[in-house]
């Protein structure tokens, strides 16, 4: 086994066991420059599937698999932890995903993907 590639796979496995079992958070500041004093928010969620962070419209997605009805659901929060708007899906939510650009944002889910304009969330 690749010794480097091992490592990267072990540091992305207790990155996602460590997210999985906290509730997300999002700095206000980049996380490599975040201080004491910089302003931090705990968002009012305790699961998820995935997440996008949109520095053009300085916005967070997170998605939620589902919920007890087997609904998925995606909530747009700002940099401050307010939410924005709530994206209600019929099935579940696998992931999202940013265009390049930040213009568009992909929400799959089963067989299929939904696009959004984020400059209308």
């Amino acid at each position: 086994m690749n010794t480097a590639h091992g490592s990267r796979r072990l540091a992305a496995t207790l990155l996602a066991a460590a997210l999985a079992g906290t509730a997300l958070t999002v700095a206000a500041a980049p996380a490599a420059h975040a201080a004491a004093s910089d302003a931090v928010a705990k968002l009012p969620i305790s699961s998820y599937s995935g997440l996008a962070v949109d520095s053009v419209h300085r916005r967070v997605y997170v998605a939620d698999r589902r919920d007890d009805n087997g609904a998925g659901t995606v909530v747009v929060y700002d940099f401050q932890g307010q939410k924005v708007s709530t994206l209600q899906h019929q099935s579940a939510v696998s992931g999202v995903a940013l265009s390049e650009d930040s213009a568009t944002l992909y929400v799959g889910e089963r067989g299929r993907v939904v696009s959004y304009d984020t400059g209308t969330l």
